[in-house]
């Protein structure tokens, strides 16, 4: 806890599968450790970081959400569904890379903060390792359908109940090998907030 305040750290770092509170669809999204919100000159930084690692990786360029509060600050941004293990990543190694006093504490494991081109060999490398054009694919076809879709780290499912289908995410079909009329959708009502949801769900 003192070593990853005394390098400015982050709390939390994760992929965001679907859409989410800072962006309509996946992406990643950091924590950053502090106890209050970076200034805006540091936040430019790690945002130009990024936007440097994702033309290294040849990524199209995302869209990037920051979320000021009280105790410090968040940075979303969007990344491929098959490249966000990757996208993660990238938003750590940004940000480490604009706090200058992290780099004798980082995992000589991870992309380098002292050499870039060293760094997004290794980011590369991870991302190559994750991709999965096939799924990229079959998200994009049921996009253009309507149908909603579902994945993790181990499936990956097209429609909802009855109307749907599952395959383990290393043998997924091919989009053309698919009967996309017996896929179908559970029309679906999200309730949130502090109070009410139940009364409202029963309602």
């Amino acid at each position: 806890q003192t070593q990853n305040e005394q390098v400015q750290g982050f709390e939390d770092s994760r992929r965001l599968t679907g859409p989410n509170l800072y962006l309509p669809g996946c992406g990643v999204a950091l924590e950053v450790l502090g106890g209050k919100t970076p200034p805006d000159k540091v936040l430019d930084v790690w945002q130009k970081y990024v936007l440097t690692a994702f033309e290294n990786l040849h990524w199209a360029p995302p869209e990037i959400v920051i979320r000021r509060h009280l105790t410090g600050v968040s940075l979303a941004f969007s990344a491929p569904a098959d490249q966000l293990y990757a996208a993660t990543e990238v938003n750590e190694w940004a940000w480490l890379k604009t706090v200058a006093s992290a780099q004798e504490f980082y995992s000589p494991a991870a992309p380098s903060l002292k050499d870039d081109e060293a760094a997004f060999h290794t980011l590369e490398k991870i991302a190559t390792a994750e991709s999965n054009p096939v799924l990229i694919e079959l998200i994009g076809a049921s996009d253009e359908k309507k149908l909603p879709t579902y994945y993790d780290d181990e499936f990956f499912s097209i429609g909802e109940g009855q109307g749907s289908q599952t395959w383990a995410i290393d043998a997924l079909p091919s989009t053309a090998s698919i009967e996309w009329g017996k896929f179908s959708r559970i029309p679906t009502a999200l309730i949130t907030g502090s109070n009410g949801k139940t009364t409202t769900t029963r309602l």
